[in-house]
């Protein structure tokens, strides 16, 4: 009689234990499907495109105008916006990358401007201890030309439309896409 029992036990334990594994897969399946930050119901300011960014959320993408407070975009016919803030330790780990962006950028005689939620001063300040060395910095919220997260790499033509988009850290793969991008546009 004990053997029986303990076998119906055991029986029990096993049943309980597959239901507990299937509700929780079915918890965690149906969390992972879910937006990070919810929903994105409409495009961001500035005429942003459909691109994805960060956690999923919208970046402007290519052929997308953007509208950069004080930047002439006609003044070149290819311009680099590197969008940064002090405050994403994202940025200040890619310095070496954005310098590299930088160099490559106005060897292909490319204008580089920085847009940073900062004051013009503070952003400047920030960039210089990077050694980061751009052109015009822009005092403005990333999410006024459609940028939803920091760092961001934007190619932007002389009419301010996007080129392309190389939102978040990137993998070295994406760096090296970008360099080799900026490398073969030229005025």
């Amino acid at each position: 009689m004990k053997d029986g029992m303990a076998k119906r036990i055991e029986v029990a334990s096993n049943v309980a234990i597959m239901l507990f594994v299937l509700v929780s897969g079915a918890v965690l399946v149906r969390q992972s499907m879910r937006p990070a930050e919810g929903p994105v119901t409409a495009p961001p300011p500035g005429g942003a495109g459909s691109g994805t960014g960060p956690r999923g959320l919208l970046t402007p993408s290519a052929g997308a105008r953007i509208d950069v407070p004080g930047v002439n975009w006609a003044s070149r016919k290819k311009n680099v916006v590197l969008v940064l803030s002090s405050t994403c330790h994202f940025c200040q780990e890619g310095a070496a990358f954005y310098r590299r962006v930088v160099e490559e950028a106005h060897r292909s005689q490319m204008a580089v401007h920085a847009v940073m939620p900062q004051g013009e001063q503070e952003a400047a300040a920030f960039l210089s201890k990077l050694g980061v060395s751009v052109d015009k910095v822009v005092s403005a919220s990333p999410a006024d030309i459609g940028v939803r997260g920091t760092p961001t790499v934007l190619l932007v033509d002389g009419a301010g439309t996007v080129m392309g988009a190389w939102p978040g850290k990137l993998p070295p793969e994406r760096e090296s896409e970008l360099l080799a991008r900026l490398a073969g546009t030229s005025q």
